[in-house]
């Protein structure tokens, strides 16, 4: 009896694993990334990526990777991302329409 339930409790795991492995495999090698603000550019910094080119997925369900930082200026507007030959990733964005600013990060990951 013991067996028979270890064995109805491993098959759900079993059945789940294979799903997740399955619906993984069917994602690209490589990718487009696209950085992009909302019109509500007080947020941030989004993403989203695609396959193709044509057709972008958000990524977070749309959410901000990058909060505006405030020293820089009211938003994050126009950001540009480049990687380095080195392999990081740089960042650059305008700080507001009227202000003489700009904003800079970068990331290794």
């Amino acid at each position: 009896m013991k067996k028979l339930l270890r064995l109805l409790f491993i098959l759900p795991v079993l059945f789940c694993s294979t799903i997740a492995v399955a619906e993984e495999s069917n994602l690209p090698d490589r990718a487009w990334l696209f950085a992009y603000f909302t019109p509500n550019d007080k947020e941030g910094l989004h993403f989203a990526w695609s396959a193709d080119g044509l057709k972008w997925t958000a990524l977070r369900d749309g959410k901000v990777f990058l909060k505006t930082p405030q020293n820089v200026g009211p938003v994050l507007r126009d950001p540009s991302i480049l990687r380095a030959p080195d392999g990081t990733f740089h960042l650059v964005w305008t700080g507001s329409w009227k202000a003489k600013s700009f904003g800079y990060a970068s990331s290794k990951d």
